[in-house]
């Protein structure tokens, strides 16, 4: 290899070596910055349901374990049950048809094709597709008759143990940490005929309401800064304060609603 050749191969590595340097930085940069992300929800609230709206928990199999609180209803909790009692019908059906306890209708006339005709392999899969259409209508029918009897019991147990709320009103509390001498607000409200709960907490979270206020552009942040002529003092190792020729400025900030002006 001569001079001419090891000076044009040169460059390229050096742009080759850059190129994956910057690569690196910019993963790098872009890894850090995830992490730093943080959401704040603006709103955060806990809401106490009603009592009657608890599913009572079976009691643990072990005596040592203590009784779990009653859990509230759900959709998943409503769901699975259902969906359970639903299976157990279809494959109590499935395993009473294969042990010939429930007959399916006898085959009729379509079913019957000669074996050394024409098209037997053809006429054989149809046939096979039809006793499988009359096994599943077998099944249907058990899994509706299952469900019927599930919501009639479902509808029993819940007439028998539906209780009148004593409770008229809805209670809110309001958290304020930045108020020490009233940290929280209480306010009712008559409570409405289809409402679940009847106390709930809410803290509003500022710094998130003032963040998105901004986002959308219905507010500005002005700063002001002011100078009180101090230095501030720096603490030594042996305890000794020094002051320094950094000095001591006092900001504020404020949120002021977005005009033209």
């Amino acid at each position: 290899m001569n001079s001419n050749t090891r000076l044009s191969v040169l460059p390229l590595r050096r742009d080759v070596i850059i190129f994956f340097g910057l690569l690196f930085a910019a993963v790098s940069v872009s890894v850090s910055a995830l992490k730093e992300v943080r959401f704040a929800s603006p709103l955060q609230s806990l809401t106490i349901p009603d009592p009657e709206l608890l599913v009572k928990v079976p009691a643990p199999p072990k005596k040592d374990e203590a009784p779990q609180q009653g859990v509230l209803k759900t959709h998943r909790r409503n769901f699975l049950p259902r969906f359970l009692t639903g299976l157990k019908a279809e494959n109590t059906a499935r395993e009473q048809i294969a042990l010939g306890l429930v007959k399916i209708d006898e085959a009729g006339e379509e079913d019957a094709f000669d074996v050394g005709g024409k098209d037997w392999v053809g006429k054989a899969k149809s046939a096979e597709e039809r006793r499988r259409r009359r096994e599943d209508a077998i099944v249907e029918k058990a899994h509706d008759a299952a469900m019927v009897k599930y919501n009639a019991a479902i509808m029993n147990s819940n007439s028998k143990s539906k209780k009148s709320n004593s409770n008229k009103y809805q209670f809110v509390g309001l958290l304020d940490k930045a108020n020490k001498k009233k940290p929280i607000s209480w306010h009712a409200r008559p409570k409405p005929q289809n409402a679940k709960w009847s106390v709930r907490l809410v803290h509003v979270n500022k710094d998130a309401i003032v963040k998105d206020l901004f986002d959308q552009g219905k507010i500005d942040i002005f700063a002001k800064y002011t100078n009180t002529g101090k230095t501030e003092v720096e603490v030594g190792k042996d305890n000794i304060s020094k002051e320094t020729n950094i000095p001591i400025v006092t900001k504020k900030y404020e949120g002021r609603q977005r005009s033209w002006k």
